[in-house]
């Protein structure tokens, strides 16, 4: 049984090493973060890319942002088990914004889960904008409350007066 555990230990270490090493993957994820909080961030540029990883993931960036890319982060904060996971759902044009769509996926009941304090987290490749980035949490954990990236703080300002132009008559 012993040597179960520790196969089965080797194996999670690996697959986790793998996928988080995939040069051409588009999302990352994990269940250990290094903030404690929901947390949303943005990166354009590559400067952004490495600091999002480095400071939040704690881990190097698995590849160079692509050219025509930014990343898009979703931290959810701790949650007494494990089970839990967060997925970008894509992006979608509102008004002057994009809107980054994400959902939580919360473990099914009696599954067999980690009994221990995670922070799931994400990572996904999109289409770079240089429009303001809001996040909206979709599903049934979803609230009306839109999650604004402290990075885009400058970028939102801007937006708003240019939006509050374009609709007057």
């Amino acid at each position: 049984m012993h040597r179960l555990i520790v196969r089965l230990s080797l194996f999670m270490a690996f697959a986790w090493t793998s996928a988080l090493a995939q040069a051409d993957a588009t999302m990352w994820n994990g269940a250990y973060a290094q903030v404690r909080a929901n947390y949303v961030d943005v990166a354009r540029d590559q400067a952004a890319w490495e600091t999002l990883w480095r400071t939040w993931v704690g881990a190097d960036p698995p590849r160079s942002l692509p050219v025509g890319s930014m990343g898009v982060a979703v931290f959810i904060g701790p949650r007494r088990t494990g089970g839990y996971d967060v997925e970008v759902l894509g992006i979608e044009q509102r008004d002057c914004l994009d809107v980054v769509k994400f959902v939580e996926h919360v473990p099914s009941q009696g599954a067999f889960i980690t009994q221990a304090f995670t922070m799931p987290w994400t990572i996904a490749l999109l289409p770079v904008s240089g429009r303001p980035i809001v996040f909206e949490r979709q599903g049934a954990m979803a609230d009306t409350r839109l999650l604004l990236p402290a990075s885009d703080g400058g970028r939102l300002m801007q937006m708003s007066e240019i939006c509050s132009r374009d609709r007057r008559p």
